[in-house]
């Protein structure tokens, strides 16, 4: 396989990959308590029903489920 069709092949993979990373990172830095993955995890945990767990629910729907 060429590095052409490696390319070809991986390179709309990628593209998504790193958009939903990137969607995922803005995501935590406007919705976290303090900016940072670890104490969104933990206000999530600690109530999901909260402003934190429902912007999850909301970006993991449209990242996801619209891929």
């Amino acid at each position: 396989m060429t590095a052409m069709q490696v390319k070809s092949l991986y390179g709309p993979l990628l593209a998504i990959v790193q958009t939903s990373k990137s969607a995922s990172e803005a995501m935590v830095r406007q919705h976290s308590p303090d900016g940072t993955r670890e104490s969104m995890v933990a206000a999530i945990r600690g109530c999901p029903e909260g402003p934190e767990g429902v912007a999850y629910r909301c970006s993991f729907y449209a990242l996801y489920i619209s891929v």
